[in-house]
């Protein structure tokens, strides 16, 4: 059984959100972060009031047919009785753990370096950029590869290229 079939059972056998939500943050691995989504391996898990997230997942399916390697694709997706539970997968790593950048105490390698900044540059070139990549908060990088990738996605648009990409490389310098 995967983690993702836990989830989905946990989700459709449980009543409310809140104990639905323990329940997924008891899993081995699973841990509760500050922006309120459960991290278990390379998912990040939210049980959320039922919504509309057709542009949410339109804008994820983007960025993974554009090979952004630092975005989730959705993984699943269960609606219970006044809640529902969204899984994204970072398809980059999977099943390693994400550890928070401020966290992670070794060095950035330069494959993971370079494959972020291509990421960050095809996105620049189709118009937008990462909301919160100026600061460190949103970064996570994988504990076995090193891949890096980015949390709350949210798009705004390109502007301001130089400014961008140097806080995107005094991060990846800080830490290489």
């Amino acid at each position: 059984m995967s983690i993702e079939d836990d989830i989905e059972r946990i989700a459709k056998t449980l009543p409310d959100r809140a104990s639905v939500r323990d329940a997924i943050a008891k899993l081995p691995g699973a841990a509760l972060e500050w922006d309120g989504l459960i991290r278990c391996q390379n998912l990040a898990i939210g049980v959320s009031l039922p919504d509309d997230d057709t542009e949410h997942d339109q804008l994820l399916a983007w960025l993974r047919d554009l090979d952004i390697a630092a975005a989730p694709e959705r993984a699943l997706r269960v609606r219970g009785s006044g809640f529902e539970v969204h899984v994204t997968r970072y398809w980059i790593c999977p099943g390693e753990r994400l550890i928070p950048l401020d966290k992670f105490h070794g060095k950035l390698t330069a494959p993971a370096r370079e494959r972020f900044r291509r990421d960050m540059e095809r996105l620049f070139d189709h118009g937008k950029m990462h909301a919160y990549i100026r600061g460190e908060a949103h970064w996570l990088v994988s504990e076995t590869t090193g891949a890096i990738v980015l949390s709350s996605w949210e798009l705004i648009p390109a502007k301001k290229r130089d400014e961008y990409f140097e806080a995107i490389d005094r991060t990846l310098a800080k830490h290489s």
